[in-house]
């Protein structure tokens, strides 16, 4: 049965000490809030799959973009090598709730200021995604043309003229990418009965 990473430390750290002394499961999913999962992602494949077995026991979907299905077939599925296998569900939105928003809008803006315009692009388009865009609208309407309302539905807060004008960057940067919005759907009852 795959086990998911708890979002604290406690659980992290039993997880990662069972892995060391040799007691861990035969799979392993590891998803979450895109701003929390990444450190100890980090941690548990570094515990879990040796880096020769990588290739075969290691498994990264994008979590905007990714149907569940596919997810949960991966876990289902052994690894190609014996041991664990990890199925990493980057930039999920599953547990993403409304009032996360705010946190995500912040993690995008920090990401852009620090020259992380990729990650900027994604956490956006992340954002765009929950509130429903589809591709054609998210290429269509500047994040500048929304209404101030509309705007602090999205982005969880109100934003001042400066922080709108970046958003408007990081869209043109997402677009220039060709990075795309997924249909956002609340699969995260299918994945707990899993």
């Amino acid at each position: 049965m795959p086990q998911s990473t708890p979002p604290h430390d406690a659980g992290l750290t039993a997880l990662l000490r069972a892995a060391a002394s040799g007691e861990h499961k035969p799979a392993y999913l590891i998803a979450g809030e895109p701003f929390a999962t990444t450190a100890a992602a980090h941690a548990l494949i570094d515990a879990l799959v040796p880096a020769a077995r990588r290739s075969f026991n290691l498994e990264t979907y994008d979590g905007r973009t990714t149907p569940l299905g596919m997810v949960l077939d991966s876990l289902r599925t052994p690894g190609f090598f014996p041991g664990t296998k990890v199925v990493w569900l980057r930039e999920s939105t599953l547990f993403l709730s409304g009032e996360k928003r705010a946190d995500l809008t912040q993690a995008l803006f920090t990401a852009w200021h620090d020259g992380r315009e990729q990650e900027a692009a994604e956490k956006l388009l992340t954002l765009a995604a929950l509130a429903g865009w589809s591709q054609d609208e998210f290429r269509g309407t500047r994040c500048s043309a929304l209404s101030a309302a509309r705007r602090r539905e999205v982005f969880g807060e109100t934003l001042d003229p400066d922080r709108v004008a970046t958003l408007d960057a990081v869209q043109a940067d997402a677009v220039a990418r060709g990075l795309v919005v997924s249909a956002y759907r609340d699969d995260s009852g299918a994945l707990l009965a899993f």
